[in-house]
């Protein structure tokens, strides 16, 4: 997956819009919350404010929220309530913590982008996540960004939160793939291959995230 930080030749695709991310939400979730109708509008304002690749934090919060549903396959709850505005799990570590909670979605999505924002090395000014100070403030993510002598991609970020979950990653990058098939065509150099086009999401692993974010089941 790209790096975290968007930069000349590693820019959001101008293809890629809140309206259009919103037609993709709702192709797999219909009935959505209306309050949440806005959440790719936040997540680009914010994203271009931070100047991150915005479009695949998006695409993580489908991933954790499970299509802003907030329960599992099986249809069992989450950790994560939607009235939390929390869209990706950050304190929800399990044993009877459920996350933070954030006064609005805007918010919401500006805790979350803080958060990666953070684990490409650079300092957060006033995190509006209690977690996202606490991580900072153990000095240790700028030294391990620096150790991996390029920009800090989004397969890291994954990797560092969730390394026993090896299929995290390709979960985020499979639904980036079902939207640039089929939402947002982009074209690739002769030398780089295109996204296959999905007709499914990823089958659910089974797993339980018990770092930052936990995960929720298709």
């Amino acid at each position: 997956m790209p790096p975290i930080k968007a930069a000349s030749g590693n820019e959001v695709p101008a293809c890629v819009t809140p309206t259009r991310l919103t037609a993709f939400l709702k192709s797999r979730h219909g009935d959505i919350d209306s309050r949440l109708e806005t959440i790719a509008a936040h997540y680009e304002q914010h994203g271009r404010t931070l100047g991150i690749r915005w479009d695949y934090a998006f695409f993580q919060m489908i991933v954790e929220t499970n299509w802003l549903r907030f329960h599992q396959a099986s249809g069992r709850p989450g950790l994560v309530s939607p009235d939390q505005n929390n869209f990706a799990g950050i304190g929800a570590t399990g044993r009877g913590h459920s996350g933070e909670a954030f006064s609005d979605v805007s918010t919401g999505v500006l805790a979350h982008l803080q958060h990666i924002s953070m684990y490409a090395g650079e300092a957060v000014d006033n995190p509006v996540a209690v977690r996202t100070r606490l991580v900072q403030g153990w000095g240790e993510i700028p030294g391990w960004a620096h150790k991996l002598r390029r920009p800090v991609t989004y397969t890291d970020l994954t990797r560092k939160w969730s390394p026993h979950d090896r299929d995290y990653s390709d979960d985020i990058a499979a639904v980036a793939d079902q939207f640039f098939g089929n939402f947002c065509e982009v074209r690739f150099a002769e030398n780089e291959p295109a996204p296959s086009r999905l007709s499914a999401d990823p089958a659910p692993t089974g797993s339980t995230r018990t770092s930052l974010f936990r995960k929720l089941m298709f």
